[in-house]
């Protein structure tokens, strides 16, 4: 299950080896300063899945915009504007 932690950034500064078992662990922590948050850390398994999954979803837009040339472009158009929050090319 996933469980987001939230350290500040000296936390990341004075305890790293925590919140790097953290990360391991938990797959995120949400580092902050000054109680906003500032950026995310994630594993490096997380990160690889995220890569692929970004390469997997490029790779279909070129194929799909390839394989329809604009008349794909106006059709993406078209079913995001009708079915909106769905999947999109």
């Amino acid at each position: 299950m996933l469980q987001t932690y939230v350290r500040s950034s000296r936390d990341l500064r004075n305890n790293y080896a925590e919140i790097a078992r953290l990360v391991r662990e938990n797959n995120q922590v949400i580092i902050t300063n000054q109680g906003r948050g500032e950026s995310v850390l994630i594993s490096m398994e997380e990160y690889a899945r995220y890569e692929e999954y970004l390469h997997t979803r490029y790779v279909e837009r070129i194929a799909y915009r390839k394989r329809f040339g604009l008349y794909g472009f106006v059709i993406a158009r078209l079913h995001r504007y009708l079915n909106p929050g769905s999947f999109s090319v």
